[in-house]
């Protein structure tokens, strides 16, 4: 990312290693025959790397009845791994883990969706809606302080839309930790940004920015949106 647009750089360019997702012979002996199969097949999908297969898997496992709470951690931990390493595509599926019981899961989905987050392949508006959608689940104020600073990843216009997204997600931590973030996500108006007003009164000028620029608008969508194939 251009450091003089002030713009602040993200992790796109960051080389992860396949996870290995192999059970130990004492976690596999705790499975059903049911989910030794759905998981030998999860192994061969990610040996693959058949995108489509791994999440149709973890989608199978999570319509499974011992879903969430009835499955091993074991089993859990490394289907997020597999999603994971897919990048921001898998995020859809991994929402699933943040309502898991297990206090653990949910704290490795949540180090996962922040690694998911720098997949620049989402663009501005991929990470828009992954955060839409992930702020009405998750409570911990640190990893909700964690994502929102992917706002300043955003242009103005995604970035306002945004953080209305999250006024709307009727989360109390989610909209507190916002409101806490707004003077500085939205540091470069001309005016205070402290109310869900202030946001729309952003949003307002930053279309009509776009509106006497098209010029402008066009070349922001080259920089923030998704690489074009």
């Amino acid at each position: 990312r251009d450091h003089d647009r002030g713009v602040v750089p993200r992790a796109s360019e960051l080389k992860i290693e396949k996870p290995n997702i192999s059970l130990s012979s004492g976690e596999d002996a705790k499975l059903t025959e049911e989910m030794r199969r759905l998981y030998q097949e999860l192994q061969q999908a990610l040996d693959a790397e058949d995108k489509q297969k791994v999440f149709a898997l973890v989608h199978k496992l999570q319509s499974m009845k011992e879903w969430p709470d009835g499955i091993p951690q074991s089993v859990k931990m490394r289907a997020l791994d597999a999603l994971a390493w897919f990048g921001g595509a898998g995020m859809a599926e991994a929402v699933g883990f943040l309502a898991d019981g297990d206090a653990e899961v949910v704290n490795a989905t949540v180090e996962k969706f922040e690694e998911m987050l720098c997949d620049f392949d989402l663009g501005d508006t991929g990470v828009s809606e992954i955060l839409s959608q992930i702020v009405k689940v998750v409570h911990d104020v640190d990893a909700l302080d964690s994502f929102f600073m992917e706002l300043n990843n955003m242009r103005d216009t995604v970035k306002a839309q945004t953080a209305l997204n999250i006024f709307d997600s009727k989360n109390p931590d989610a909209i507190s930790v916002l409101e806490e973030n707004l003077d500085f996500i939205f540091g470069e108006a001309d005016y205070e940004v402290k109310t869900r007003e202030d946001v729309e009164r952003f949003l307002k000028d930053a279309e009509q920015v776009y509106k006497d620029d098209p010029e402008k608008a066009a070349d922001d969508e080259d920089f923030y949106g998704p690489p074009k194939n």
